[in-house]
């Protein structure tokens, strides 16, 4: 309110349509700086930035990565509870690290040589059972690839199923007891299962069923061709990224 005044100090009035001079006159608006209601604003705006500066704070620590663990410094005391971590499967991860933290500083001497030669053993004995996790897990991936295969091959099967189930419809026998509308239907709903059929063989073509097989001598859904050479490039593209990885 204080800003709206002050615009209109200096502007000229005029009661009515009299031009006597007792009848205008120019606004003047002049105040006094309440030095209370000043004080009580610095003391908000100081707040808020407060407020912000913790925000801001409370921001990046949030994205700020933690820091990592600190590695306590080497002794026989505590190289005997590592080497009883380093045998156990679940403390291995992290055993390991103080272990390579403490060769790395040149803890290694002739006095706990031994001491050390030990504890390398106990982490060479979890090779082997990391090479039984490998080959399990990739079983397992090769499993899930079969399980993956065989349920999109049921898919693709019933996707043949429908749409032979159009084109048994389509035949002028069945085709011409159906109404104008009922036409319209049927033939929007060939087109889409023809596309989600074409689409499917597309993206997964870890399916190794041959198009004619997928498609007999059916034509391709209108206006998908160039869909064709858009999925051998991405297919190449995709094979060289993975030969430079």
């Amino acid at each position: 309110m204080v800003d709206k005044a002050i615009y209109l100090s200096g502007y000229r009035m005029r009661l009515g349509s009299s031009t006597d001079k007792k009848d205008s006159g120019r606004l003047h608006v002049d105040f006094a700086q309440a030095r209370d209601d000043f004080y009580e604003w610095e003391c908000k705006q100081r707040m808020l930035a407060r407020e912000e500066r913790h925000r801001r704070k409370m921001e990046e620590d949030r994205i700020r990565p933690p820091s990592p663990p600190v590695i306590m410094h080497y002794s026989e005391h505590e190289a005997s509870l590592l080497a009883e971590k380093l045998k156990d499967d679940s403390k291995f991860s992290e055993a390991i690290v103080v272990l390579l933290t403490w060769i790395e500083r040149g803890e290694v001497n002739r006095r706990t040589s031994n001491q050390f030669y030990s504890m390398v053993q106990s982490a060479n004995s979890h090779v082997r059972r990391l090479m039984n996790e490998k080959a399990t897990h990739e079983q397992e991936m090769d499993q899930a690839k079969d399980n993956f295969k065989n349920a999109l091959m049921g898919i693709l099967t019933q996707f043949e199923q429908i749409v032979a189930v159009f084109n048994a419809s389509a035949r002028q026998k069945a085709w011409d007891h159906f109404s104008k509308a009922q036409r319209k239907n049927l033939d929007i709903w060939r087109k889409h299962s023809e596309v989600g059929e074409f689409f499917l063989f597309c993206f997964y073509p870890v399916v190794s069923q041959p198009w004619t097989k997928l498609w007999g001598r059916r034509e391709m859904p209108r206006g998908l061709w160039w869909i064709v050479p858009l999925f051998s490039s991405l297919s190449i593209a995709a094979i060289v990224v993975c030969k430079s990885n």
